[in-house]
């Protein structure tokens, strides 16, 4: 099967305004017929096989995890463990891939106010703020965010909080992952939507 499979193509439609047409899936004879590829038909050379483990209960805390076992049976050649989640370390690894230094600071685990934000304004930037003083306080320069949720709370509603909020101004730039693996791979600020972000991100490149 894997020396007869081909990379799907879409074909280009032959109209602009499908709506109200009958419609023939492109893909549904491979479908009926049994001669449709999947993933799972898929076998390339030297490909490994993953088995995930999960937990037999429901919303258990995993306080230990013995591998022994498994990593001694015949054929495995690797145990991938999730992050430690009372001290993650792997998002701060992946920021040092980038050339930056990854500097620890004591609201780094506590939540950014992004899921109270419509719901209660004041408790959601209190929070956002409370993070903001807890990074600047560690001497960040800058603030690196994986979730684009948080990027959009560092982003717009820090704004809102220096606005509105008198006082010390707590603006720290955010910046997605993406875009600062992007800018370390040479990848052109322009292509990685840096003009969009709110907050001025553009001294990046000097630390």
């Amino acid at each position: 099967m894997a020396d007869q499979y081909q990379p799907w193509a879409w074909k280009v439609p032959e109209s602009s305004a499908p709506l109200k047409q009958q419609m023939t899936r492109q893909d549904g004879y491979e479908r009926v017929s049994g001669n449709a590829v999947y993933t799972r038909d898929i076998y390339l050379p030297g490909m490994r096989y993953a088995k995930i483990l999960t937990s037999p209960y429901a919303h258990a805390k995993i306080k230990s995890m013995d591998t022994a076992q498994a990593e001694s049976l015949l054929g495995v050649r690797d145990i991938v463990r999730f992050d430690d989640p009372l001290n993650p370390t792997i998002f701060d690894k992946l920021v040092e891939v980038t050339g930056a230094q990854s500097v620890p600071w004591q609201a780094r685990l506590e939540c950014c106010g992004a899921p109270l934000f419509g719901v209660n304004d004041e408790l959601s930037m209190d929070l956002t703020e409370k993070k903001l003083l807890s990074a600047q306080e560690s001497g960040a320069n800058l603030l690196c965010t994986a979730c684009p949720y948080c990027q959009i709370q560092f982003d717009t509603v820090q704004r809102m909080i220096s606005k509105e909020r008198k006082g010390e101004n707590h603006l720290l730039a955010p910046i997605l992952y993406t875009q600062l693996l992007g800018l370390s791979l040479g990848i052109e600020g322009k292509v990685l939507g840096i003009h969009m972000n709110g907050i001025d991100v553009g001294g990046v490149g000097g630390f």
